[in-house]
């Protein structure tokens, strides 16, 4: 039987410091903000969102995609004030559902604090023992030192590089 991908129900994950949540209009304010933030985009191929509507549409389809089984996307929500400080997403899964590419983004205010790393150590985590990936790749920014520290610090290999991005590799015997 081949394998196929269930997020019903919604793989809900909790670090020390972040509960890893479906994405809400409940959040919108807050990815509003951190969507339409300039550092936040400067390194990705996309543009600031001008409006809430934008950010309103952008959550119906993470929801559609997620309720299709096509990735799974989380919030990350501060567990002291119950506030978004970033999201954290598996996506482009291969056909057999053995490797996917991971995506993540924080808001400035919060970078440099660990929130990513712990975030990132529950995804992968769940990537790689609940989903049974082999592998998940990260793409970033040549210039984007911390994405890229980061990877490294959670045992990612660097792969390759194309035009300005680099990729990285975390694979199940190096995790």
């Amino acid at each position: 039987m081949p394998k196929t991908l269930n997020f019903n129900p919604f793989p809900f994950l909790k670090s020390d410091r972040l509960l890893l949540k479906n994405l809400s209009n409940n959040y919108l304010n807050e990815l509003y903000l951190l969507r339409s933030h300039p550092e936040i985009v400067q390194f990705v191929d996309k543009e600031c969102d001008k409006s809430e509507e934008e950010t309103t549409a952008f959550i119906k389809k993470i929801s559609d995609g997620i309720s299709n089984n096509e990735f799974i996307y989380w919030a990350l929500i501060l567990k002291e004030t119950n506030k978004l400080i970033g999201t954290i997403c598996l996506w482009c899964f291969n056909p057999d559902l053995t490797s996917a590419e991971i995506g993540f983004e924080l808001h400035p205010n919060y970078q440099k604090n660990g929130y990513m790393t712990e975030a990132l150590e529950q995804v992968l985590n769940y990537g790689l023992e609940e989903l049974k990936l082999k592998s998940i790749t990260g793409f970033t920014h040549t210039k984007n030192e911390p994405s890229i520290k980061l990877m490294q610090k959670l045992n990612f290999q660097f792969s390759k590089s194309m035009d300005k991005n680099v990729i990285y590799k975390l694979t199940s015997s190096n995790y």
